[in-house]
């Protein structure tokens, strides 16, 4: 574990100015969105402002058209997808942020498909359940615990199963299905230790993001130092033997001790 955050802390800095950039680049977007925002709420804001009256803020909201609120959170989900891709495709690929865009804007539809794909497979069986057994007139106490049941637990197994899937897109080149299939295959060889790693990596991350967004009270910096999970991942992922030797760099051979190592 440790051999594998010291090979990931090492691709990160080497990727660090490529990371910065396309973060940098995924702030125009949300400049833009704010000052849209801004515009088109400026004499309600400007009432908020001179008040102080915070009550305002659920009346102005609630004057938004559902489906302006539904668009605009699909637009930054999109959004959202393309950079983290632009992210994907420059770590994995060891390319440029121009040519990770690229890549991002290639890969965007597939991508999208594989996370719509996720999505329905870990959310379908609680929300499937949440909506039929009430209609069965079952209680709901027990339609609550079954949800909150088949949530976490197949929930947990299939994150774990097709946590993997990303990169089987970008690196391997495999999307839907052929990428899911080959996460889980590469995954259900050492479930517990791939687990236990993403379990580590997740708690990590929370607490550097709540120190430095929360004490530092410095958010951008939090949105620089999140690639550093991508990264990791990565690292598990070819640990998992999914890369070819003539594509192997010479510091792999962590990797290679990664495959006989337990946590």
């Amino acid at each position: 574990m440790n051999s594998l955050f010291k090979n990931s802390w090492k691709l990160y800095r080497e990727k660090f100015w490529t990371i910065v950039s396309i973060v940098a680049v995924s702030l125009i977007p949300i400049i833009l969105g704010i000052s849209t925002v801004f515009g088109l709420f400026f004499k309600e804001l400007l009432v908020i402002a001179n008040t102080g009256n915070l009550s305002y803020v659920p009346y102005y909201l609630s004057t938004i058209p559902e489906g302006v609120i539904l668009g605009t959170i699909g637009i930054i989900f999109l959004i959202d997808l393309f950079f983290t891709g632009a992210l994907l495709g420059a770590i994995v690929n060891n390319i440029k942020p121009r040519k990770a865009f690229g890549i991002a804007t290639r890969n965007f539809f597939r991508f999208l498909w594989l996370t719509i794909i996720e999505l329905i497979i870990i959310l379908i069986i609680p929300v499937t359940i949440g909506i039929v057994l009430p209609l069965l007139g079952i209680s709901e106490s027990i339609t609550g615990g079954l949800v909150i049941a088949t949530l976490i637990f197949p929930g947990i197994l299939f994150s774990v199963w097709f946590s993997m899937a990303p990169y089987a897109l970008f690196k391997d080149s495999l999307g839907g299905l052929k990428a899911l299939k080959k996460s889980k295959e590469l995954v259900s060889k050492r479930f517990k230790s791939v687990f236990w790693r993403l379990f580590v990596l997740g708690t990590f991350m929370m607490m550097v993001s709540s120190f430095v967004t929360s004490t530092l009270n410095l958010p951008l910096l939090s949105m620089i130092l999140a690639p550093f999970g991508l990264i990791f991942m990565l690292s598990i992922y070819k640990s998992l033997g999914s890369v070819e030797p003539t594509e192997r760099s010479a510091d792999n051979e962590v990797f290679e001790a990664q495959k006989t190592e337990k946590i």
